[in-house]
Formats: C-alpha cells, structure tokens, sequence
C-alpha cells in the first residue's frame, strides 16, 4: 500500500510539473485554433465540422476544441479545458485574437475600400490573365516538324486573336471612343 501511495505521489508531481511547463504552450494552441476557426468560419464562410475536420487536424492544433457563437460572431479554442482563447469577426478587417479583459461593444474603425476598374491583365490589374500569351510562346517551342506543320495554321489564328485583344486592350486602357476594325 504505501508502494502505490509513493507511486502516486511520483506520478502526481511529475503531471504537475509537466503542466506547469508547458501552460504556455497551451495559450498557443488554444489562441491558434480560435484565430483559425474564426476565420474559416466567418471569413471563408465554412462551418465548425469541416474547420475541424480539415484545418485544425494536425498535431498538436487537432487536441483543441471548439466553439462558435453566430449571434456574437466569436470562436472559442479550448486546450483540455484548461485555458482557453476567444477570437472575434470585425467586418473588414477578419478575426483577431481578443483578451478576457476586451469590450467586445466597443465601436471599431473599419477601412473604406475601394475597387479600381483597370483592364489590364493580372497581375497588374482587374482583367482575365495572359493565358492566350503563354499559349502561344508553347505552340512556338514545338520542335517536331509535323507538329510544327500541324500547329502553324492554328498559330496564325492564335496570333492574330492576341494581335486584337492587345489592341482592344489598349484602347480599353486610353479610352479612346474610336473603334477599330479587325
């Protein structure tokens, strides 16, 4: 009997002291897993099961549980219960990571975006990407000659297509009122 007393005794002190050791590894996890619910939930607009289920399964993120609040618009991280993170939705700005002591009534400022309007292609504006380009510079690294016999009349057609998008592009981008003819 007094074997299992010192063998309890050993087992108590050394889960305490893991514990004592890693409390702040679980405000980690339980703020991580609150800030990644919140905004899988409320940004991306997918439901806690899937967030779960795909996002927040790896280790050691997956011995997390969570909550949602719909009403508040809040996610909650648990770490075995023992500490736990809340984390809100401020339209347009995304989740943040809140402390125990934070008004949630408070008004916030919120950014004024706007959209440009720019044709040009992506990247460097709002319009289609330059695939029918890169099509082109393929075709033109065919190296076999009955391919390149097959390729050349749909090559003309592709260059001739890119010869007129970049030219209404242009005029998109000076917006000029001429129209061209092709």
């Amino acid at each position: 009997m007094k074997l299992l007393k010192k063998i309890l005794l050993i087992i108590l002190v050394i889960v305490i002291i893991v514990v004592f050791y890693n409390y702040s590894k679980l405000n980690i996890l339980a703020g991580y897993s609150a800030k990644n619910t919140a905004s899988s939930v409320f940004v991306a607009g997918r439901d806690l099961a899937f967030t779960d289920s795909t996002d927040n399964n790896f280790s050691p993120i997956n011995l997390t549980s969570d909550k949602i609040d719909l009403e508040e618009k809040s996610a909650t991280g648990s770490a075995f219960g023992l500490l736990k993170r809340k984390a809100i939705y401020r339209k347009g700005l995304g989740a943040v990571l809140i402390t125990d002591d934070f008004d949630t009534s408070t008004p916030f400022l919120t950014p004024n975006r706007t959209t440009s309007n720019n044709p040009t292609p992506y990247p460097y504006g709002n319009g289609p990407k330059k695939i029918l380009y890169l099509l082109i510079l393929t075709i033109k690294n065919y190296k076999t000659p009955s391919i390149h016999y097959l390729m050349k009349p749909i090559k003309q057609e592709l260059l001739l297509l890119f010869i007129k998008i970049k030219l209404f592009q242009k005029n998109m981008i000076q917006d000029s009122p001429k129209t061209q003819n092709f």
